[in-house]
């Protein structure tokens, strides 16, 4: 072979030799890359799914405290609604309670007293009562000396004490001046409602010990 044809084949064996050096070179930087975009895709990936997660807890927490609120007022508003029923049915116990002690002889001596602390407010010479039916037919006159005795012994200045022509539906009292413009109700419906607040309290607290 010739010296020119020698030098030929040296020069492509360089040339393959450098080619295979910078193609390597080549795909070892591509490698490089490669795991470079894999390792920034992953971490960005980990940002994105942590974020993710993030926000998935932060709206599930949001969405936890939404619908424990939402409970709480449901609690709330249906502990109102059985307070209420409970109010209701004591109320409603507490007359038919009354109405039957309407027919006991204890029920005059409190009808007494409770016409006494009528007049007590009043505080006028001239008492008219006014009560319901089944009242009508136990007070006599001897019931209404009686009254009257009381009356006076508390207060000097009363001088008459007179059914009122009116008859209510219910049993109590209302204890009015002659000309009917100072009044004390002293009957059921009216001593019931009274009594609401410490009858609410009484139940209110009966939840809270639950």
């Amino acid at each position: 072979m010739s010296n020119q044809g020698k030098n030929y084949d040296l020069l492509l064996s360089e040339i393959s030799k450098q080619s295979r050096k910078e193609i390597k070179e080549i795909k070892d930087q591509a490698e490089k890359e490669r795991q470079e975009a894999i390792s920034k895709a992953r971490m960005q990936g980990e940002k994105i799914t942590s974020e993710i997660r993030q926000k998935t807890e932060q709206q599930g927490d949001e969405l936890k405290k939404k619908i424990l609120s939402n409970v709480h007022l449901e609690i709330k508003k249906r502990n109102l609604e059985n307070q209420e029923k409970l109010i209701s049915r004591f109320n409603t116990e507490l007359r038919k309670k009354l109405d039957e002690f309407r027919h006991t002889d204890h029920y005059k001596q409190f009808l007494k007293e409770w016409i006494r602390e009528g007049a007590s407010v009043i505080d006028k010479k001239d008492l008219i009562l006014t009560v319901g039916e089944i009242e009508r037919n136990f007070i006599n006159k001897n019931f209404l000396q009686d009254v009257f005795d009381k009356i006076k012994d508390q207060k000097g200045n009363v001088q008459t004490c007179k059914l009122n022509d009116t008859v209510l539906d219910e049993g109590g009292v209302i204890v009015s001046d002659a000309e009917g413009k100072i009044r004390f109700n002293n009957s059921f419906s009216a001593r019931i409602q009274r009594k609401q607040d410490e009858i609410r309290l009484l139940i209110v607290n009966k939840f809270m010990e639950k």
